[in-house]
């Protein structure tokens, strides 16, 4: 699992294209914040709350859920706080969907539609109804699923002991993009905005720069707390420190179905190396007899040890995905100890988390 920063190339390219930068937050889409969200009961009331409560058409397509195990009325219960709408809605599908059997969501002119995986390959053709939460059915219209980010192309900074608050000039004006810098918290680091910055590489990406910029002037970088970070949040770039990234929290949802496929393992025939050299061939006489033993021999199912089933593989294969990234940050930033809780649904992993844990996390390089 890879952290993506790729983003905001997405914006710098886009920005700097149409010769105007865009909007900060988005307040519309996928991509709009959250707040608050607590809901318990079923998916049809779920749906029809959060489509209420942020006035964004939702579509679903009940037929084709139906069939994946999935009803109007399956239920769950679903508490968030500053989440992205499609990830409240990836939490709400993961809660409800069978194994084998994924639901998705995907946008069309601003519409959200929700379907199973085989149905949304058909909806590209524009062939199938979609029924929207409470209401009848209705045609849709084809589905457009959400674009790649494209990758940042390279750049050139050159700074030589240039002021910090000038520096983050250059990046605002070169990308298009608005910046917020925290100065209250790193002023408490014996950071200030003439902070001197001294700089001088070439053709690196926009997210590489920023890396560079927050390393160069963050005091004691072994502290997980008092060092700099950059992050994108509600469309914008915020520079902090791990102290002030620490106390606002976020979730987010990731697909994991290909790390959780469990490759066959065959049995093959035991050596019998007790009678390697031991062979005897046959008499050439008439009245003698030969024997001869096999260099393979079967398995005795009573004296072999029992292997794990499939669902006892698939919980190690879970924990060890959940271990693995508790342990690129640190366990302190979990619970019990920490704030963040992490927990795979169906084929999704569900992670909340800092905004300075998801920021180790996209440094780990998982």
């Amino acid at each position: 699992m890879r952290i993506q920063r790729t983003i905001l190339a997405l914006l710098c390219v886009a920005a700097l294209a149409l010769g105007a930068p865009k909007s900060d937050t988005p307040t519309t889409g996928p991509e709009r914040i959250i707040a608050s969200f607590n809901h318990q009961g079923t998916l049809d009331s779920a749906i029809s709350a959060l489509a209420k409560q942020t006035k964004e058409p939702i579509h679903v397509d009940w037929d084709a859920l139906d069939k994946a195990g999935v009803t109007r009325h399956s239920t769950l219960t679903i508490n968030a706080k500053n989440t992205a709408l499609g990830d409240l809605i990836e939490l709400m599908l993961a809660k409800v969907s069978k194994a084998g059997k994924p639901i998705v969501w995907m946008t069309y002119n601003s519409t959200m539609w929700v379907t199973t995986q085989p149905k949304a390959m058909t909806l590209n053709s524009g062939s199938s109804t979609v029924v929207a939460a409470g209401q009848a059915p209705r045609k849709a219209a084809p589905a457009v699923t959400r674009p790649r980010p494209r990758p940042a192309s390279g750049m050139t900074i050159q700074f030589d002991k240039t002021a910090l608050e000038d520096v983050i000039a250059v990046f605002r004006k070169q990308t298009g993009v608005n910046f917020h810098v925290s100065w209250a918290a790193l002023e408490a680091e014996n950071i200030t905005r003439k902070t001197p910055v001294t700089i001088n590489v070439s053709n690196v990406s926009t997210t590489r720069a920023l890396d560079l910029v927050c390393d160069s002037i963050s005091t004691t970088p072994d502290d997980k707390l008092a060092r700099v970070y950059w992050t994108i949040d509600k469309g914008i770039v915020l520079i902090s420190t791990g102290t002030a990234f620490q106390t606002k929290m976020r979730t987010k949802v990731y697909p994991i179905a290909d790390l959780l496929v469990l490759q066959p393992s065959f049995r093959g025939p035991r050596v019998n190396v007790d009678s390697i050299g031991q062979n005897s061939g046959a008499n050439t006489g008439g009245s003698g007899s030969g024997s001869s033993q096999s260099l393979f021999k079967e398995t005795d199912d009573n004296t072999t040890k029992s292997e794990p089933t499939k669902v006892e593989l698939k919980e190690k294969r879970r924990e060890a995905i959940v271990d693995i990234v508790k342990n690129s940050i640190g366990k302190d930033f979990w619970d019990p100890i920490g704030k963040g809780t992490i927990q795979i649904l169906g084929d999704k992993l569900i992670i909340t988390q800092s905004i300075l844990g998801f920021e180790l996390l996209r440094q780990s390089r998982l």
